[in-house]
């Protein structure tokens, strides 16, 4: 079992209180992932995430532990953003070698539109300096404009209208495809939102804080998903989880066994 399907294993056993069993063994295809032992009966689990694939093949190019390149040709204290639809790969020696000449020339960012323009072709979207206690320091993410910032209204509905676009679409057809071959009344799809998600700042936001309302809307889920938990993969927040005949509720996000996380 992949390490995010025990996470999304270990938190629906632990909120229901009866067992969950891995379910695809991959002896047949279209299997979903869990099920859910209630006793005298047994109901399907699909995992998905919610990731956006450019940004975490981009973060995985040029990813070295911690998040920080440390250089012995730069005093550091770099800020990078880069442009996950750039070709990273191999553009490391050319970002230092860019830091440097502006660490040489005094310059803590870019201005001059050369500089910008050469940021620009190695995948640099911003790049700022700082005091550091790190000497030779370069922190980099991936940038990510849909996430920096948002409009948050004072519920969560933004998470209800989603989920439904979100399991509907198209490209995620297999997951009720999945579900359906169980022909039970009951299906569930757990939804976990990576690091690097597609999903909406509001949804983001309100699964991260520990203080985000519920939502008060209900979600139109695809047939036949009947039951949804949704919950970010940063460490922050809680769980959203809804029924037709529960409506909306909180569970608790536990700290994977495993490492499933995405920070």
């Amino acid at each position: 079992m992949r390490v995010e399907e025990e996470w999304a294993r270990q938190m629906i056993e632990a909120e229901l209180g009866c067992p969950v069993i891995e379910h695809d063994d991959n002896s047949v295809p279209s299997m979903y992932d869990l099920r859910i032992d209630y006793g005298n009966t047994s109901v399907p689990v699909e995992v998905v995430q919610a990731a956006d694939g450019q940004s975490i093949a981009a973060w995985k190019t040029i990813h070295e532990p911690g998040g920080v390149w440390i250089d012995d040709s730069l005093l550091g204290g770099w800020n990078l953003r880069l442009n996950p639809a750039a070709r990273l790969r191999n553009k490391k020696p050319q970002i230092i070698a860019l830091l440097a000449q502006l660490e040489t020339r005094g310059m803590n960012g870019l201005h001059d539109d050369a500089d910008i323009e050469t940021a620009r072709r190695l995948g640099v979207l911003r790049a700022s300096r700082a005091s550091t206690t790190r000497p030779g320091s370069v922190y980099v993410m991936v940038d990510r404009p849909s996430q920096a910032a948002g409009w948050v209204t004072s519920k969560s509905d933004c998470v209800s209208e989603w989920i439904g676009e979100f399991l509907a679409d198209p490209s995620r057809a297999d997951v009720c495809h999945k579900l359906a071959m169980s022909e039970s009344a009951e299906a569930h799809a757990m939804v976990l939102v990576h690091g690097f998600t597609n999903a909406p700042f509001g949804v983001v936001d309100a699964l991260i804080s520990d203080t985000s309302e519920l939502p008060f809307k209900d979600p139109a889920l695809p047939s036949p998903i009947s039951h949804v938990w949704i919950v970010s993969m940063w460490t922050l927040g809680h769980g959203f989880r809804w029924s037709s005949e529960a409506g909306w509720s909180r569970f608790d996000k536990l700290q994977p066994r495993t490492e499933a996380k995405a920070s």
